[in-house]
């Protein structure tokens, strides 16, 4: 439904008239499609009230039976009604009554064009015979929408169909024949148009099992997409097979080929479907679920290991199926570990094998990991996200405060060393700064100290006391092993010469007690 924000599908989250707290989420008033007053965004009351219409005729297809309503929830093109002015709305009954062909599982790549993986740019290393589906767009962008950018997935195979002139631009080849007969059954393409290729008028080539060839109708498909929408969207391309001729065995069909009208263009084909205006009926039993646990608890392990993770299904499985678990740091972070699962028929629990870099180095006490199940064949979601808590077993950090001098001249610099026993898997920082020392007569003042080190650094009138002004952040990185406070002395003081002290409190991870004092004595 284009032009609509899903915070104003109902008046409890339409802001301004709603209790809850609700707000307009699309920021960029500027945007000439998506700003609150574009002429192509739909008004509140009219997305309620698309809301309303397409909630009633799911309604009264799958509560009553009323098949009619196909014509709203499963149509060729654009669909409106009368209280959206202008508006339109693009439907495809997915579980409808189709027998579905798919590229690279089902068919092959015929003429011009080749299969590719409809996947995010950057996973490519993971799908090295097939190229990536519109490749050199914008990285953002997906041809599939998906949690983060996972590689390692199996992504879905698609066909990819540009051209230069008009005439044939690719299609696919059956492995079985496709069985499309029946007065009202059609052809359904779901076709994806590259928007900055612009609109793509297409017809379609048929070719049956004895070589016959027909070519539908030209049509046109608009080019969709919308700014800040990572997901480009799918079109109906439904050819009518009741103005086939009678030489083509629609019993048979081999080859589904596009054919193209214009000067240049690029699509992706998602699918074919012989479509029949019907609901398959109800099955008589459900698909199985998968859930892994809400929290599981393991030792790191040595190196090389890896974690094991229980699955269950509510039900042995009917038939074999596939689901992956992606491990990563936070949900919908970016990367992460997939790790894919071939269930058997009849069986219903398993465990999976998650990849974690196990190592002897020190790490935080606990590692958090996301789990979110990625079902794939012949099963479904359960509890799709759990939790894995992996705790280090590895020696502690330890680290050491020295100083490079215990006295140093003036004009000289005072340096003290934190030194890690060993590199460690993480950041961490280790907190120095000046405590009140008595008497305070000994202690250093700002005027001891560097003029450009005290404006960087603490600030402050001569006489100030230095100590209680200094503040240091000593940030370890993964593999580092030394960090130096240090402060350059002056020659001659702004303040009465006369031997002084500087103790700083070294508090943080890996020293003794969790802090350190350290003196340095200003001769």
């Amino acid at each position: 439904m284009r032009g609509a924000n899903h915070n104003f599908f109902n008046t409890e989250w339409t802001p301004g008239i709603s209790q809850a707290p609700s707000f307009d989420d699309w920021f960029d008033q500027r945007h000439r499609l998506c700003a609150r007053n574009s002429d192509t965004r739909l008004t509140a009351t009219e997305q309620r009230r698309a809301g309303l219409s397409w909630v009633t005729a799911a309604v009264r297809l799958f509560g009553a039976g009323e098949t009619s309503m196909l014509e709203a929830l499963d149509a060729s093109g654009a669909v409106t009604v009368p209280k959206l002015r202008d508006g339109a709305v693009w439907t495809h009954a997915l579980g409808g009554d189709r027998r579905l062909v798919r590229p690279g599982t089902d068919a092959a790549a015929g003429g011009p064009g080749q299969l590719c993986r409809a996947m995010a740019t950057g996973g490519f290393l993971f799908h090295r015979r097939l190229p990536i589906c519109g490749v050199g767009l914008n990285e953002l962008r997906m041809l599939h929408w998906f949690v983060g950018r996972t590689n390692g997935l199996p992504w879905p195979v698609q066909l990819l169909a540009e051209w230069q002139r008009a005439g044939p631009a690719g299609g696919l080849a059956l492995d079985d024949p496709l069985d499309a007969t029946g007065s009202d059954t059609s052809l359904d393409l779901r076709v994806t148009v590259d928007p900055r290729e612009g609109a793509a008028p297409l017809r379609v080539r048929l070719t049956d099992a004895d070589g016959s060839t027909w070519t539908s109708a030209r049509q046109n498909l608009i080019a969709m997409t919308g700014h800040y929408i990572r997901t480009w969207w799918a079109q109906t391309l439904r050819v009518d097979l009741a103005a086939a001729p009678p030489r083509l065995d629609r019993a048979a069909l081999t080859e589904v080929a596009l054919v193209a009208s214009s000067g240049s263009g690029r699509v992706w084909l998602l699918d074919a479907a012989a479509r029949r205006p019907a609901l398959l009926p109800v099955p008589d039993r459900s698909v199985p679920t998968v859930s892994v646990p809400r929290r599981t608890s393991t030792d790191e392990g040595d190196p090389g290991d890896r974690i094991e993770v229980d699955w269950q299904l509510s039900a042995p499985a009917p038939s074999p199926g596939r689901f992956a678990i992606v491990a990563r740091s936070s949900f919908r972070a970016s990367g992460g570990s997939v790790s894919l699962v071939r269930v058997p028929a009849g069986v219903s629990s398993g465990t999976v094998q998650i990849d974690y870099d196990s190592d002897t180095t020190d790490d935080l006490p606990t590692t958090r990991l996301g789990l979110e199940v990625v079902p794939l064949r012949d099963l479904a979601v359960g509890s799709d996200v759990g939790r894995l808590i992996v705790r280090d077993d590895d020696p502690n950090v330890r680290a050491r405060v020295t100083r490079r001098d215990p006295s140093v001249n003036r004009g000289g610099r005072m340096t003290w060393v934190v030194r890690l026993n060993k590199a460690v898997d993480y950041k961490f920082e280790i907190f120095a700064g000046g405590p009140r020392t008595r008497p305070e007569s000994e202690m250093m003042r700002v005027g001891d100290a560097r003029r450009r080190w005290v404006d960087d650094h603490v600030g402050g009138r001569p006489k100030a006391l230095l100590g209680p002004r200094v503040f240091e952040l000593l940030r370890f990185r993964p593999g580092d092993h030394v960090e130096r406070v240090s402060v350059p002395t002056r020659v001659n003081s702004l303040v009465h010469e006369h031997p002084r002290t500087l103790t700083l409190r070294f508090e943080g991870r890996g020293l003794d007690g969790g802090a350190e004092r350290s003196t340095i004595r200003l001769r």
